[in-house]
């Protein structure tokens, strides 16, 4: 990406922000994006739960697991491998 690429990017986010009513700072943006990834993980969680069976379903528990790892990550949790970024 060159830098006339990212100039015209932001340029739109926040063009498409105040059109939107949604002036936010960085750190209130990157709130609100992790706010959104959190509820959508909750939700994959909750459905991952209803496949769940008597037998055979390790891997679904171990998503579930990693899910969850991840939602702790994201409130602010320690910032360990696999999620350093």
């Amino acid at each position: 990406m060159n830098c006339g690429q990212c100039i015209v990017t932001v340029e739109l986010k926040t063009s498409m922000e105040k059109n939107m009513g949604l002036e936010y700072t960085d750190e209130k943006w990157a709130t609100h994006i992790d706010n959104v990834r959190i509820q959508i993980l909750k939700e994959e969680i909750d459905y991952y739960k209803t496949l769940i069976e008597s037998q055979d379903c390790g891997h679904i528990h171990t998503t579930i697991s990693f899910l969850e790892s991840r939602i702790e990550n994201l409130l602010g949790g320690e910032k360990v491998w696999p999620f350093k970024k």
